[in-house]
C-alpha cells in the first residue's frame, strides 16, 4: 500500500500522503463510492486526473479505516463529508488528504522547484515580502502552500490571495483569512521526498 506518510496532531487532525503507483482499476477496487462520485471520476477525460481523485479517496479511506467514502461538493467545487472535515491536494504522482472530525482543515502539496522564485509578487503583499528571503525557493513554496491550504480551509469562493489570505509571522506558523467569515489558521509544513506539504487548521484550540 503506497501510504508514504501519515501524521496526527493533538487536535484530532490526520494527514495521509499517498504515492500514486496503481492503475485506475486497482484504486477503484479498494473503494466503495457513491454512484454520483464514481460517475464523476469516470467521466474525467484525463487519466492523470482520474488517478489523482481516486488516490485522494484511497488516502481518505485509509484514514477513516473503511472502504466507503461518500464525497459531496459545495457550490464552489470544494469536497466535503456529511460528518467531519476534509481537504484534498495532489501533485505529480502524489495525493495528500487532511481529515478532522471537528476542525476545518486545508492542505496543499507541491513539487519543490525553482519556478516559484519568479512568482512571489503575484501572491505576497509588500509586508509579507519584507518578512521573508525572496531568494529562497523553499520559503516561497511554504508561503504559497500556506495560502493554498488556507484558501481550502475557508471553503473556497472568491478570496484575494494578496489581501484576504495573510501570513502573520516569519516562521510561517500562522495566518489570517479575511472576508465575510474571518478566521485564524495554524500552519504546519513538512517535506516528503521532493514534495512540500502544508497543513492549515482553524485555530480554535491548541495544535500539537
Amino acid at each position: 500500500m503506497p501510504v508514504i506518510y501519515q501524521h496526527e496532531t493533538d487536535s484530532s487532525v490526520s494527514v495521509c500522503v499517498w504515492h500514486i503507483t496503481e492503475t485506475e482499476e486497482s484504486l477503484f477496487q479498494g473503494l466503495v463510492l457513491d454512484k454520483e462520485d464514481a460517475a464523476h471520476i469516470a467521466d474525467l477525460k484525463l487519466p492523470k486526473r482520474r488517478l489523482e481523485k481516486l488516490a485522494c479517496r484511497r488516502a481518505l479511506a485509509h484514514l477513516l479505516q473503511q472502504k466507503k467514502v461518500a464525497i459531496r461538493y459545495n457550490d464552489d467545487g470544494q469536497p466535503y463529508l456529511e460528518s467531519g472535515h476534509i481537504s484534498f491536494s495532489h501533485s505529480d504522482h502524489y495525493a495528500a488528504v487532511a481529515y478532522s472530525p471537528t476542525l476545518r482543515v486545508g492542505i496543499d502539496i507541491e513539487t519543490i522547484g525553482t519556478r516559484i522564485l519568479a512568482l512571489h509578487k503575484y501572491f505576497l503583499t509588500a509586508e509579507e515580502e519584507a518578512l521573508h528571503d525572496l531568494t529562497d525557493s523553499m520559503t516561497l513554496h511554504k508561503l504559497w502552500g500556506a495560502k493554498e491550504a488556507m484558501y481550502k480551509l475557508s471553503g473556497g469562493g472568491p478570496l484575494d490571495f494578496h489581501n484576504s489570505i495573510l501570513i502573520q509571522d516569519k516562521e510561517i506558523g500562522s495566518g489570517h483569512i479575511g472576508g465575510q467569515h474571518p478566521l485564524n489558521a495554524h500552519l504546519e509544513h513538512f517535506t516528503i521526498e521532493n514534495q512540500l506539504i502544508v497543513l492549515a487548521v482553524e485555530e480554535s484550540e491548541s495544535i500539537g
